[in-house]
């Protein structure tokens, strides 16, 4: 069995959430507390404060401060339990010392058992139930693994104004089979070339599949267009001056279309990444030009140059290409580079591969194992 952590955004009601903002500024306040409470033993008695004594004077804490005894018993303790995380940290050295917590700076709590909770999905949207505030929130999501909830964590981005449900998910996964008994082919390979009208054109030796450019950039540009343009009477922030509330409100409006379409760029990478990453051990890549080609000769007053720079932008649409290491991938690590200037993936350049597999004849390009797994944002 191996643990995996599953995230759902929460569609609450207006009553549901303020339910839902009440606890976590009561959580708040325990986590403040739990601080105060170590610093000041420290301070008058030099003496260390441990997880267990907190824990234990949580049920004369609620007697005192009665809004604590709705809260679920074990997620109160988590809360203390992350008090002692961050202490623990500081001991070895790993971070700075704990500090007050503002509200806008508390993400949220956690349940760490399923005596204070009830899920009902199969992996696919669903319902979660919060027993100790006696709500039951919509959630809409799908888990790429899903198995036997084993922990909630209820997070909340002030910045989005958005709720998530984060379960950690017990699922099976087979154990990888190493040597004889692998099913990784090493002749299963596949050359590659990157375009803007066609964003991927593969070859496997037998037959060329393309990819198109889903083009959500251009797809949206004219929408987010429309709402900047609102602004145009609106008072805008400067020095000195604070911008309007309408201009505000256009702005939040647009900045939630462009990252939509940062959803939905990453969403169609990851999918094509990692098809490519199941169906084959190793890529080939054919050499690309760079964009600093084109903007040297912008400057030159060229007028290839403009043209050069009219193509550069449209591999802005297409995107940055990742090369990405198995743990680097894992990490959520990459580095970046850029694509070429062509507006089609190039299938001829494919076909001048040799035979057995090796590097591009006559190409320029270079050999890039499948470690590396290709990565596209349009």
């Amino acid at each position: 069995m191996a643990t995996r952590r599953q995230t759902f955004r929460l569609y609450p009601s207006k009553a549901q959430e303020k339910a839902l903002l009440e606890a976590r500024r009561l959580h708040c306040y325990l986590y403040n507390a739990c601080v105060s409470h170590r610093e000041t033993e420290y301070k008058l008695h030099r003496r260390t404060v441990t997880y267990l004594e907190q824990q234990n004077l949580l049920p004369e804490f609620k007697q005192v401060w009665v809004e604590f005894a709705q809260l679920n018993s074990q997620a109160l303790q988590a809360t203390v339990k992350r008090v002692d995380y961050a202490y623990q940290r500081f001991f070895r050295g790993l971070s700075r010392k704990p500090r007050f917590k503002s509200i806008r700076r508390y993400s949220g709590w956690t349940y760490p058992a399923r005596s204070g909770w009830k899920v009902n999905s199969t992996g696919k949207h669903g319902t979660v139930t919060l027993n100790d505030l006696g709500i039951t929130l919509k959630m809409r999501g799908q888990a790429k693994h899903w198995g036997v909830p084993t922990t909630l964590t209820i997070v909340y981005k002030p910045s989005r104004r958005q709720w998530f449900a984060s379960f950690t998910v017990a699922v099976a996964i087979p154990e990888p089979k190493f040597g004889s008994q692998s099913d990784l082919r090493y002749e299963s390979i596949v050359a590659y070339d990157l375009g803007t009208e066609t964003a991927l054109t593969l070859f496997d030796g037998a037959e060329f599949r393309e990819i198109t450019n889903p083009r959500f950039t251009q797809r949206s540009e004219e929408k987010i267009r429309r709402v900047a343009r609102l602004k145009r009477r609106k008072r805008a922030p400067k020095k000195g001056v604070k911008a309007s509330r309408r201009w505000k409100k256009i702005h939040r409006r647009e900045a939630q279309l462009q990252a939509k379409v940062a959803r939905q760029r990453r969403d169609w990478q990851h999918k094509v990444t990692s098809e490519i990453a199941c169906r084959y051990g190793e890529a080939l890549r054919a050499a690309v030009g760079e964009r600093r080609n084109g903007e040297a000769a912008c400057q030159r007053d060229d007028p290839q140059g403009w043209e050069a720079q009219g193509r550069a932008k449209q591999v802005y649409s297409v995107g940055g290409v990742r090369y990405i290491e198995p743990d680097d991938y894992l990490q959520n690590r990459a580095e970046r580079w850029f694509s070429s200037h062509a507006s089609h993936a190039n299938p001829q350049a494919l076909a001048t591969l040799s035979p057995m597999w090796g590097s591009p004849q006559g190409v320029g390009g270079l050999e890039q194992p499948l470690s590396c797994l290709l990565g596209l944002w349009v």
